[in-house]
């Protein structure tokens, strides 16, 4: 399967989450707000670290309670009545940008980000973000995303 079958896939289970519980929500099985559906997503986060601070790791087990994880976030994104997949595309980008930012920093300071360390790359990020600020300041509209 290619990477954009592969890709189209993942969205489409994105919004199929999305049209489940929006269903189950018509028929009164809800959350009466978004308190609940988010406190849903603390234990599932809870649930995932459980998981995988266990010595011997279940993998089968570990990528159910992820799953369940990234549902639980979907249901918080419904109640915030937006898209999983606008808000996942948004973020990608926005981290796509920062990356590119912590790489031209790396560059900068002679190195290649396999030869960099993690503070260098943690300053190379927190260069980064500091840059999508000052953008976002610059040009609120066009930069929302980074």
């Amino acid at each position: 399967m290619s990477d954009k079958q592969n890709s189209t896939i993942d969205i489409n289970e994105l919004l199929r989450a999305l049209a489940i519980q929006k269903k189950v929500a018509q028929a009164g099985f809800d959350w009466p707000s978004w308190h609940g559906a988010l406190e849903k997503v603390r234990e599932e986060v809870d649930e995932v670290e459980q998981e995988l601070a266990k010595c011997v790791h279940e993998p089968d087990k570990i990528n159910e309670e992820l799953g369940d994880l990234l549902f639980a976030v979907i249901n918080v994104v419904r109640h915030q009545g937006a898209c999983p997949n606008e808000l996942l595309k948004a973020a990608t980008d926005k981290f796509e940008g920062r990356y590119s930012d912590v790489e031209a920093y790396i560059t900068s300071i002679g190195l290649t980000m396999e030869a960099a360390s993690d503070e260098q790359m943690e300053a190379g990020w927190q260069y980064a973000k500091q840059r999508a600020k000052l953008k976002a300041i610059s040009n609120p509209k066009q930069n929302k995303a980074h």
